[in-house]
């Protein structure tokens, strides 16, 4: 979880030094999807905490569970980005060019590297 957060903080400050170019309003609205894309981070990182401590050998509420998470974050994600750009008035281009660059941070560092899978040769 570490490495993920990390990630995305590099990728937060390479993109407010490239937004601030363009302006504080700028610089916050691409805070403010560099957040969306974070907190969605964490709301994955909890439903699969959640999965690994319930250990259900049934596999349709594990893919329950899935599905429910994505649309938890589907939906968390179009009401922020709705906040930010109609009530906040938040540059769009910003919130959206920063929460794409986060989603960049799965491909340095995967969200299943705290999971080891078991040893084949335990028996």
């Amino acid at each position: 979880m570490r490495n993920q957060i990390f990630s995305q903080l590099v990728l937060l400050s390479l993109g407010m030094i490239i937004f601030s170019l363009m302006g504080s309003n700028a610089v916050l609205s691409s805070i403010y999807g560099s957040s969306i894309a974070i907190i969605n981070y964490l709301l994955l990182s909890r439903r699969i905490k959640l999965n690994q401590l319930l250990k259900n050998k049934n596999a349709e509420s594990d893919i329950r569970s899935i599905y429910i998470g994505a649309i938890e974050r589907f939906v968390f994600t179009l009401i922020a980005m709705a906040v930010g750009m109609g009530a906040l008035s938040f540059e769009p281009m910003a919130i959206l060019v920063s929460f794409a660059l986060m989603q960049l941070s799965y491909f340095f560092a995967p969200i299943n590297s705290q999971i080891k899978p078991e040893s084949a040769t335990s028996n």
